[in-house]
């Protein structure tokens, strides 16, 4: 019991203090830092206990699916003309129809890690005259060959010589009107050109696509109507 008497008043009053143990008063407990990390890892320890093969389970599964999807992903394949010849063109007035032999080679490069096979190759012919006003760009047809070649996977570059005997049939107006085209239009070097356009189907990792590429004007050697000018 304390006795507390404030003399600045008049009369002086006096309060009675009631003084308590502190080691009576309630006190909240503290908790060790320690503690409390042990008991978060405690908790933590407690979850992963059964199920550690099954996250190690779904980590493999990952860097597996992630190791697949490098290997087996679809990467371009190129291919690439690099030779073409063809002999004089044929016009069989019979059937109104237009015939050629085609030799080519063809560069192909697999960059994929499976193998890769080219089923069949589709060229098609249009006839390069700048000066012919109806016939520049005339389509001749197009023509298909299989070849059936594979290569192996991360094929770099490899060569595939193909032979194809073209031939295409077309209405009488223009079957005349190309025939008098091309033997007026050919050249003080008996030649005119064509430029080919090529696909190719091809098939790897079970799935057939189809792989366009060009082909440089081909020279086809030509007999002109007219005898060419002397120089």
């Amino acid at each position: 019991l304390r006795v507390v008497i404030h003399m600045d008043r008049t009369p002086p009053i006096c309060h009675y203090v009631t003084l308590h143990d502190a080691s009576s008063s309630p006190v909240r407990p503290t908790i060790p830092t320690t503690d409390l990390l042990s008991s978060k890892s405690h908790k933590y320890s407690n979850f992963l206990h059964g199920r550690l093969p099954v996250v190690v389970l779904i980590v493999l599964v990952a860097v597996i699916l992630a190791s697949l999807l490098f290997f087996f992903a679809p990467r371009s394949v190129e291919l690439t003309t690099t030779q073409m010849n063809m002999d004089m063109f044929k016009f069989q007035d019979e059937d109104k129809s237009i015939s050629t032999h085609i030799l080519a080679k063809v560069s192909v490069s697999n960059p994929n890690f499976v193998t890769l096979q080219v089923k069949s190759l589709t060229i098609s012919l249009d006839y390069i005259c700048k000066s012919c006003a109806d016939a520049d760009k005339k389509s001749l047809g197009q023509r298909s060959v299989d070849v059936n070649a594979t290569f192996p996977p991360r094929t770099q570059s490899a060569t595939l010589p193909w032979t194809l005997d073209f031939f295409s049939t077309m209405p009488r107006d223009e079957f005349t009107k190309l025939k008098d085209g091309l033997h007026q239009n050919c050249t003080r070097d008996r030649i005119y050109f064509v430029h080919p356009t090529c696909s190719a189907t091809i098939t790897y990792l079970g799935v057939k696509r189809t792989v366009k590429f060009d082909a440089l004007r081909t020279r086809v050697p030509c007999e002109s109507v007219l005898l060419p000018p002397h120089i």
